[in-house]
This record gives C-alpha cells, sequence and structure tokens, in this order.
C-alpha cells in the first residue's frame, strides 16, 4: 500500500470518528483493548477472534507512556487489513522488517500528526 493510502485512510478514520485518541478510536471501532504481561520483545498484538470483533492487547511491561502508541499501530493493522480471520501479529511497533509493519508503524505516525476534527 502507497503512503497516500495510509493517509487517506487515517484522514477517513479521524474525520469520521472525530478524534486522533487510539483509545476513542478503538471504542469507537468496537477494538477491545485488554493488557497482559508479555515477553519483552513483544509490545502489543491484535487477533480477531471467532465473534469477528478485534481483541488487541498491550504488554503491561512496557512504559504506559507507549501504549498510545502501541494502540494506534494496532488499530493500523486492523484499517489496513492486515490481521487474518484467527490470526495473530506479534509485533514490535519498532520492527521495520516487514512491509505490513513499516504500513502500521506509517499509519500510527499519520494518525499522531492528524489533528482530531479534520472536517
Amino acid at each position: 500500500m502507497v503512503d497516500s493510502e495510509i493517509y487517506q485512510k487515517v484522514f477517513h478514520l479521524v474525520a469520521s470518528l472525530k478524534t486522533n485518541n487510539p483509545f476513542l478510536i478503538a471504542r469507537g471501532l468496537d477494538v477491545a483493548v485488554l493488557y497482559e504481561r508479555l515477553p519483552k520483545t513483544l509490545r502489543g498484538f491484535v487477533m480477531q477472534p471467532f465473534d469477528n470483533n478485534f481483541v488487541t492487547v498491550i504488554n503491561t511491561s512496557i512504559n504506559k507512556s507507549e501504549y498510545n502508541i502501541v494502540l494506534a499501530h494496532e488499530i493500523g493493522h486492523i484499517v489496513l487489513g492486515h490481521v487474518p480471520r484467527m490470526g495473530l501479529e506479534t509485533d514490535s511497533v519498532y520492527n521495520q522488517e516487514t512491509d505490513i509493519e513499516t504500513e502500521a508503524n506509517l499509519f500510527a505516525k499519520y494518525l499522531f500528526e492528524m489533528k482530531e476534527g479534520v472536517i
């Protein structure tokens, strides 16, 4: 996916929900946010269980100031269609090894740069 497509997805999401706060966006998209102690190399992940609702899990071992970043990254995976049904994306928000990680990081970057209620 090209940068401009990711930007447009962020733009429309922020415009429709009138916020760029990842926690309010998660609520607006009916994404459950859970907190669990995970391995230190895993900041968070997203999955889609059988009930079709997405669930994100944030590692309680990371600094709380990083929760917004991790959640924005995981929402990026959801909005950009990276999560297969019953799939599990186990990634670090700083891992740039794959295209989908780069895309999710770019999504988070654009989300934090976007002003609330852009339209």
